[in-house]
């Protein structure tokens, strides 16, 4: 993630002069610790999302900014979108726009990708019994259990914790065998919003 001062720099190169406590500015702030579910694990992302209006532009410093995997991703840019605004990467130096189609598109990607990831572990596994090696947790999803786990998985209006507490596997199990899981809360109501019993 660069640093402050590197994200600064971007966003003056982009014609941003204005970083004050009052400025329609965000920088990302790097986290002392990892937020436990269900906390915002990006608050001042979130903010700046439900601040943008018709027409707006989100000027980040570079693509790691908004996350790093395309479930975290997806989220930030369809939310983008749905308010009418765009995306400008002052580190590419491209204004990049949602398109309605590209949610399907990309959750099909995802979903081919987790697939093939599936099937070289599974690959990997068979050859690994056929040599006699036994080692690692056996995966216990299989047939319907495994899509619907997958399914879950890709829903990205579950977070990972909710997927995997679904499934009953956890939420590790569920990265090894789909990869990444984003945690979208953008567009949601505070209230809406799950918290501990």
């Amino acid at each position: 993630m660069p640093s402050r001062k590197a994200q600064e720099d971007k966003l003056r190169e982009a014609g941003i002069e204005d970083f004050g406590e009052e400025a329609p500015v965000w920088i990302d702030r790097a986290m002392k610790r990892r937020p436990q579910p269900p906390k915002d694990p990006w608050p001042e992302l979130t903010e700046a999302l439900r601040a943008l209006r018709e027409g707006d532009r989100l000027v980040i410093a570079c693509a790691a900014i908004i996350g790093g995997s395309a479930g975290q991703v997806l989220p930030v840019l369809q939310e983008i979108g749905r308010r009418g605004a765009k995306l400008y990467d002052a580190d590419e130096k491209a204004l990049i726009s949602w398109h309605p189609d590209a949610f399907e598109v990309l959750s099909f990607a995802q979903r081919a990708e987790s697939q093939t990831q599936l099937l070289v572990l599974k690959k990997a596994r068979e050859a690994k019994v056929a040599a006699g090696a036994l080692g690692g947790a056996p995966i216990k999803l299989k047939g319907k259990s495994l899509e619907a786990a997958r399914a879950r998985w890709l829903d990205l209006t579950l977070s990972a914790r909710e997927a995997s507490d679904a499934t009953g596997v956890s939420e590790s199990t569920m990265r090894r065998l789909f990869g990444p899981k984003g945690t979208p809360v953008f567009g949601r109501p505070k209230t809406e919003r799950k918290s501990k019993p």
